[in-house]
């Protein structure tokens, strides 16, 4: 059990770094994609 809850844990850090990593680089993408549209 504390294991399985340590490896939880991990796959939660992983997934929030990797989330503050991804997040703006899709916001440049959407905003720079928009402003190609409105161009």
């Amino acid at each position: 059990m504390k294991v399985k809850k340590k490896k939880i844990g991990s796959v939660i850090m992983i997934f929030a770094i990797l989330l503050s990593v991804i997040a703006p680089v899709l916001t440049a993408t959407y905003q720079s994609k928009s402003y190609l549209e409105t161009t």
